[in-house]
């Protein structure tokens, strides 16, 4: 359960209900239109493309759905949006100095970070994103917090550095997740989340603790040609039909899936765990049967059951 203000915001839905069907709410100016008018700059619910931006900005309460937009842009203040309607959150190239506050909020269509640097702390919990969700080629340098939020869209997070902590507690990702070539430099934490799309999490780095604990994993998991330099956490979690841990790298503790459990009581577990060193992955043969892809050899079926007896 979400762990807010219930009735602020039931009333934020309802009023993002109101937008989208053509009814709009008239309010006083937000604190990010004050900073473009100072600026003496025409835009329309944007940020122009200028170097600097010194002063914080705070939306509140704000439900016209405006844009939050920004390209080649230094931010030296913190932002706060707290129980409004965003349509979209937009970074390109841009440098954030402090910290970000989004929360109890609705991001109408996307949220897009591409090419940014964060240099303090992301908290973007109990939010609704209802399309895609977007890191691309972006460094951050502290914790990200994505708790208690529902992303309804695409989760795509390609080719970024997190320097510190992400957590994602209790979310819900609606749509499917794809998280390619990432480095992770401390802990992931995605307990008692749920996925209900395909889920991947290939050819990433982690070198610190991974948690899933408690996830529910709806359809299709692969971790391929990722990197564990930890601990790497499955505790009760449920999966899908069919998981791929082929071509996996595992640097020092054993991979333990033995509490893992099929989503679907009485079914079994296809893992596909070619081209990772089966020592280190620890599994209930009960639950778990072993997944070949089509194309797979006959000698390599045989050369691989071979040292799985071996084991038992």
């Amino acid at each position: 359960m979400m762990r807010h203000n219930f009735k602020n915001f039931s009333k934020l839905i309802l009023t993002y209900l109101l937008i989208t069907s053509g009814i709009a709410f008239a309010s006083d100016y937000t604190a990010i239109e004050k900073v473009i008018n100072n600026n003496k700059i025409k835009v329309s619910h944007a940020f122009p493309k200028i170097n600097t931006i010194n002063k914080e900005i705070i939306i509140h309460d704000d439900q016209l759905n405006k844009e939050f937009s920004v390209k080649n842009t230094n931010l030296e203040k913190p932002i706060k949006i707290t129980s409004s309607i965003i349509k979209k959150f937009y970074s390109k190239n841009s440098d954030f100095k402090s910290t970000i506050y989004i929360n109890d909020s609705i991001i109408s269509e996307k949220f897009n970070i591409f090419l940014s640097n964060f240099n303090e702390s992301i908290d973007i919990k109990h939010n609704l994103i209802n399309n895609d969700l977007s890191f691309y080629q972006t460094n951050f340098n502290d914790i990200i917090n994505l708790s208690f939020s529902r992303i309804s869209g695409l989760s795509l997070l390609s080719s970024n550095n997190f320097k510190n902590k992400i957590i994602s507690l209790n979310s819900n990702y609606l749509g499917e997740t794809n998280f390619f070539n990432n480095n992770f430099y401390n802990d992931v934490n995605f307990s008692y989340s749920f996925f209900q799309n395909k889920a991947r999490f290939v050819n990433n780095k982690f070198y610190s603790d991974i948690f899933f604990d408690g996830v529910v994993f709806e359809k299709e998991l692969s971790f391929h040609n990722s990197t564990f330099h930890k601990n790497a956490s499955f505790n009760k979690a449920l999966f899908p039909e069919k998981v791929d841990f082929s071509g996996v790298i595992i640097k020092n503790r054993n991979i333990n899936l033995n509490t893992a459990k099929p989503n679907i009581p009485g079914k079994k577990i296809y893992i596909n765990l070619l081209d990772t060193d089966i020592n280190k992955i620890d599994f209930n043969y009960i639950n778990f049967r072993l997944l070949f892809p089509k194309e797979t050899l006959h000698q390599e079926k045989v050369f691989f059951v071979h040292n799985i007896t071996e084991q038992i």
